[in-house]
Parts: structure tokens; sequence; C-alpha cells
């Protein structure tokens, strides 16, 4: 929920020792997301704005074999998609060419230079929701062949 991970990530930030308005080193991508020059809470945004568009990307279905039955749509999100949680992420992000001595900070610059830092981050979706779509949708179709 998107109130908690703004929450969650309020309380890492509140704990550790940078400033609100600290952002990002350029080349930081979480995902496909650029984070480049924003704050923890800009990229939090950034990537919840991603999944919530992934999330009403339209599924459709269709069985072989039953041609009774039209295909069947949803969304991402009606299958209850879920992705990892953020924070440690967004502030590893926060965090990178900021700690260490002179030598550590500039060296991480100039591998930022080099090529780009991808923090990943997996989506998913929920295994009883995909299985409750299943029995309303397709619940009696699949009662016959049985």
């Amino acid at each position: 929920k998107p109130e908690e991970r703004r929450k969650a990530l309020q309380e890492a930030l509140e704990k550790s020792s940078y400033e609100k308005d600290e952002v990002i080193a350029d080349g930081v991508f979480i995902g496909t997301i650029d984070v480049s020059g924003m704050t923890a809470e800009q990229a939090l945004e950034a990537v919840l704005s991603y999944a919530d568009g992934i999330g009403k990307k339209t599924l459709t279905v269709t069985l072989e074999g039953a041609d009774e039955l039209g295909p069947i749509q949803t969304t991402a999100a009606g299958l209850g998609l879920q992705m990892d949680d953020l924070t440690g992420t967004i502030m590893e992000a926060l965090t990178l060419g900021k700690g260490g001595n002179l030598i550590v900070r500039y060296k991480a610059e100039k591998d930022l230079q080099a090529s780009h830092q991808i923090y990943e981050f997996s989506m998913g979706i929920d295994e009883s929701r995909v299985e409750q779509f299943i029995t309303e949708q397709m619940g009696d179709l699949i009662a016959e062949r049985i």
C-alpha cells in the first residue's frame, strides 16, 4: 500500500543521517526508472507511479477448447499486483557515493559516469487472488470438465 511505503521510507530517513532534500547520484536506476537527482521520496513516487501503470494494464485470458467462454479480461492490480519493499532499495540508492572517505566517494562517482548503477526490484501477483479470479470466472466450466 502506498501510504505504508511512504511511512516506512519516512521512518528510514529519520533514522539515517541524510536530510530530506538529499538527492540520489546521477546514473542511478531502480529497475528501468532513472532516479538520478531525485530525493528518496521522489524516487518512491516514481516507482509507485510506474507500478500503478503496470497495475492498470489489461490482461486477457482465453482458454483453448472452451469456445463457449469468450476472452476474460482483468488488470494486473485485479490479480493482486505486489512488489518488493522499496525502502531498503531507495535508501541504498540514496547513499551510493556518499559514504566512506574522499577516494571511495570519488571512485563511486567515476564508476557512475562510466556505467549506470541499477537496483532491481521485483513485482508479482498474489496467488490467492489468481485462484479467486479463476474460480469466479471459470468455476462452472472447470466443474463441468472434471
